[in-house]
This record gives C-alpha cells, sequence and structure tokens, in this order.
C-alpha cells in the first residue's frame, strides 16, 4: 500500500485589478484604429458590410501536444454598472447580475473579458500552450508588439501586445495583454476568419498574469458584452455561437509531484516564479503529492479522487468538497510509495460534475522481457521478432545487418530481412509514455552458413532445431564418399565439449542425433572438417 497520508491542501487563484487599458493608452489605440480604417477605406480593403446575427466562437483553445482537460478561467466580465467605488464591488454589476468584474476609484468600469490560463499560468505562456483566436470573420485593424509581457503590475507606461479586428458586420474586437512576438504575421487589411489565431496568451501591457483581455463593440462604436443576461443592456440575445454558463464548474487538469505545487506570484530574475514540481516518474520509497486544478469550483460540491494500482485494483479512494466558489482552485494530497508498493503504471482519476480526468504516473524501472525469434538465419531470410509488449510503453527498434520490413511500435514486433553474410543485431528500446524509463535489449542472429564448398563431397549441411534444448539432429547430404570427415561441438573459447562424428560418410543422406542434456546454456560452434577445409556454424543451446 502506499502508507500513511503525509499531508495535504488546497489553495485558489485570482487575477489582482487594474485598469487594462489606461485613458492615454486608449486614446493612442483609437486613433490607430480610425487611421487604419480611413486607409483600408481609400484602399477598398473595408469587408463588405453584413447585417448577420453575430455568433461568436471562444476566443482561446489549448495548442496541438498538450492534454489539460482545460486550459482557461474567467476572471471578469464587463461591469455594467456606471458608479464606480474602487475595490469593493458594491457598484459592480456583470452582465448576470453577478459581482465578477471591478472597477477602480479612479473611474474605471472594466470593459471586456478577462480569461486566465490556468493552472500554473506563467509555465502555460512560457510553454505557449494556449492561442488567441479571432471570434468572427473580418479584417486586421491594427497590431501592438514587441512590449514587455511578463508584467506583474498597474504601470500605466507599460504598453501591451494587441490584435484589433475589424468585423464583417463594422464591429470591432480587441485582444489584449499577448505575447510579444506571437502575433499573426498578417498585416493590417489581411483578411482573418472566425477560429483562426491570432497570437499568444501573455502579460504584457497592465497585467498581473497571463490572460486574454477581449473587448468588443459594434459598428456604432458602442462597447458590447455578448453575454445573454438580465443585467446586459448592451445586447438582447447572446452574441456567443455557444454561450457558456455564468459558472463552469470545470477540471482543468490533474496531476502528480514530487512536492506541493507552489504559486508564488511575479516572475523575478533572480527566482522561479511557480514550482509546479510535476512528475510522473517515482520510485518506491518516494513522496507522491496528487493533484486537482479546477476553474469555477462551486461551492457545497464534492469531487471524488481515486488511486489505482497496475493491476486495475483501487488503492485508495477520497473525496473533498469546496467550502466557497472560486474562480480558480487546486487541492492535493499526498502519499508514502512503500517499499513492497507494486511497480508498473499507476492511474491518478478525479471525477467532479459529470466530469472524468485520468493521470498515469509510472513506480519503479522497466525492464524489458528478452527479444523472442529466431538466433540464426541467412542472407535473404525474413524473420520476425517480438518482445512481450507492456501498457504504456511505446518500443524502438534497431537492426544491424539488415533491413526493417515491418514495425509496429506499440505491440513490440518487427520483421527483418537479413542481408549481412556472417552476422546481425537488433535491438529494442523500451520507452514509457513519460520518457522517465527506458530499457534495451539486444539480440545477436548467426547469419554465416557453414563454410561446406571446400568440403569435397558434402552438398548440405543442417542444424535442427537451433536454438536446441537437450538433443539436436545434424542432416548431411553428400554426392559422393568422404573418406574422413570430423563433426566436433565446441565452446564459445574453441574447446572441445563433445565430439560427435569421426569416421567415414558413405554418398547419400546421414542423420545424426545428438543429445546435450549436460551443457549449460549458451552459444555453442559446431566444427566440420574432412583434414583439408573446416566450416564452423553456430548452435544455441537453451
Amino acid at each position: 500500500s502506499f502508507g500513511q497520508e503525509l499531508t495535504s491542501g488546497m489553495g485558489f487563484y485570482q487575477l489582482e485589478h487594474g485598469e487594462c487599458v489606461p485613458t492615454t493608452e486608449r486614446a493612442r489605440i483609437n486613433n490607430l484604429l480610425e487611421n487604419n480604417y480611413r486607409s483600408l477605406e481609400t484602399q477598398g480593403k473595408l469587408p463588405a458590410a453584413r447585417n448577420e446575427a453575430a455568433e461568436y466562437v471562444w476566443p482561446v483553445r489549448q495548442r496541438p501536444g498538450f492534454n489539460y482537460n482545460s486550459v482557461y478561467g474567467i476572471s471578469n466580465y464587463v461591469d455594467h454598472n456606471e458608479g464606480f467605488s474602487g475595490n469593493n464591488n458594491n457598484n459592480v454589476i456583470d452582465y448576470n447580475c453577478g459581482d465578477r468584474s471591478y472597477d477602480t476609484g479612479s473611474g474605471y468600469n472594466h470593459t471586456g473579458t478577462d480569461i486566465f490560463t490556468w493552472p500554473f499560468s506563467w509555465q502555460m505562456m512560457q510553454d505557449e500552450q494556449v492561442e488567441i483566436v479571432a471570434i468572427t470573420d473580418g479584417v486586421i485593424l491594427g497590431k501592438d508588439d514587441f512590449n514587455p509581457d511578463q508584467n506583474c503590475s498597474f504601470d500605466a507606461g507599460t504598453g501591451w501586445n494587441a490584435v484589433y479586428v475589424l468585423h464583417n458586420d463594422g464591429g470591432r474586437s480587441w485582444y489584449g495583454h499577448m505575447k510579444s512576438g506571437s502575433l499573426t504575421d498578417k498585416v493590417v487589411g489581411d483578411p482573418v476568419e472566425a477560429g483562426e489565431f491570432l497570437g499568444l496568451i501573455g502579460s504584457s501591457g497592465i497585467s498581473t498574469g497571463p490572460h486574454l483581455h477581449l473587448e468588443i463593440y459594434d459598428a456604432d462604436g458602442d462597447l458590447i458584452d455578448p453575454y445573454d443576461g438580465t443585467c446586459n443592456p448592451t445586447v438582447t440575445e447572446t452574441w456567443w455561437a455557444e454561450q457558456k454558463p455564468y459558472r463552469e464548474p470545470t477540471i482543468n487538469t490533474i496531476m502528480t509531484h514530487f512536492g506541493a505545487p507552489d504559486f508564488l506570484g511575479c516572475p523575478n530574475p533572480t527566482q522561479q516564479v511557480e514550482f509546479h514540481r510535476q512528475s510522473n516518474c517515482f520510485e518506491r520509497n518516494d513522496f507522491v503529492f496528487f493533484a486537482a486544478y479546477f476553474h469555477d469550483q462551486l461551492a457545497g460540491d464534492p469531487f471524488t479522487n481515486t488511486i489505482y494500482y497496475p493491476d486495475g485494483s483501487v488503492y485508495e479512494t477520497w473525496e473533498r468538497t469546496a467550502f466557497t466558489t472560486y474562480n480558480a482552485s487546486y487541492w492535493y494530497r499526498s502519499f508514502y510509495i512503500e517499499n513492497d508498493d507494486p511497480t508498473g503504471i499507476w492511474t491518478y482519476e478525479v471525477s467532479y460534475n459529470e466530469q472524468t480526468v485520468t493521470h498515469q504516473f509510472t513506480v519503479g524501472d522497466l525492464t524489458l522481457a528478452p527479444i523472442e525469434g529466431a538466433l540464426v538465419s541467412g542472407i535473404g531470410e525474413l524473420e520476425t521478432y517480438s518482445i512481450t509488449p507492456q501498457d504504456g510503453f511505446t518500443y524502438s527498434w534497431e537492426v544491424s545487418g539488415g533491413t526493417i520490413v515491418d514495425e509496429n511500435a506499440e505491440q513490440g514486433t518487427i520483421q527483418v530481412q537479413w542481408e549481412n553474410e556472417m552476422e546481425g543485431e537488433l535491438c529494442v528500446t523500451g520507452e514509457n509514455a513519460f520518457a522517465c524509463q527506458t530499457d534495451t535489449q539486444c539480440l545477436t542472429v548467426d547469419l554465416s552458413p557453414v563454410n561446406i564448398s571446400d568440403i569435397k563431397g558434402l552438398d548440405q549441411l543442417q542444424v535442427l532445431p537451433n536454438p536446441a534444448r537437450e538433443r539436436f539432429r545434424i542432416q548431411l547430404t553428400n554426392t559422393t564418399k568422404i573418406e574422413q570427415l570430423q563433426i566436433d561441438l565446441l565452446d564459445i573459447t574453441g574447446k572441445v565439449v563433445q565430439p560427435i562424428l569421426s569416421s567415414a560418410l558413405p554418398s547419400g543422406s546421414t542423420t545424426l542425433d545428438v543429445a546435450v542434456p549436460h551443457l549449460a546454456a549458451g552459444i555453442y560452434l559446431l566444427r566440420v572438417s574432412d583434414g583439408a577445409a573446416l566450416g564452423v556454424t553456430r548452435l544455441i543451446v537453451q
């Protein structure tokens, strides 16, 4: 068993509030966009006006190659209360009549939707895990780029990186706080389609963590909140193709760690910003921390954790319940891997709100079984080799002296056509999905035939079976009588361990049955000589 629980804990994440776009910066952006609009108008590049109902797509997505169940959370919606009172929420109203927004004492009411990455936002930004995409068709109206993108303050003098799109219906959308240098290569006037890549999430401008600030205006220049809700006066129905619920209780991901996850805050040149301590590779006598990460986790809603042994049986299951509602939260619990716990691939599973997410990790070293297949073959022969497959592992093969004809990396099988005249070798390396455990097995294949061409009268010599267990037979075919034929079995040092034949050999076919129960398993040499010529081949004893 894993043994006793060592420690457990939880935490939550919330972006600090600040004026995303200060007045002076907003004036600069509007001036830039108006100038670009007039330029496009002069060039005849404005999109054809359409009066279609808006059906916006979601503006963020996970890049291929990553496997979070969800990559975001929402910290703030548009504030529809024109009053302001600073950081208390008395004068804040979002589209759903809640207080998931903010204003500032200087008179700023939040004008967009803030979508943050979670968990380990700074690591996700570094890994370029989350893309920003256009919510609808249009053309590029403007771009700001190459501003610092690891900001964590309310410094009004710091510009942001952003893409601005003019919609086909005349509206506009702003995509702000992007990662420096990640913006689309398209230039002002180039068309974009709904769902098309615009850039990566960053923390440029007035920002306290990686997120997207999405700001939308209609063709008349009026601010639009695209959500349908009782307290949203800007629309009469949703502008989303599929409006997400106000609260979307979701498992973002689950992980295993070698220590408690630690979110330190802002980037610092001398300190790592996050200690995610994530690992999928453990040994016996290690500590394992199991962690689940959520957005919009609701107060009173339980979630279930389960750990499975490699054979699929349940080691332990436990339940946790949030005591308040969080925009983003995480929970962890640790155990100690005992010295007698089974090695292999374990599974951690979390179920919440009709979702189930699984995560695999390994305990112990991977040891491959020996390669199975012919140890003796010949030029042009097609042979199949295999290794006993293990769940969660893939296999790669290397061959010397032959050509790979067919390979199944998951099943651990290969077909080889041998080409060398003497010896071939094949090696297989097994690697688990986490690239933390590998093992290699090799096999040498004898491809050298007995050199009988110089033994006068001897046409054919076969050794069957090879490999052999306790006994084998030698089949000889000769067209003329051989006056003296000597056959001996030698060990790999050349020492005779068993004489087999020393006599004349009449013409025709001869079968020699050889018992070797006394021989240890290994490689032996079968030496054939007529006194003038010599031939040698290998015999494998198992």
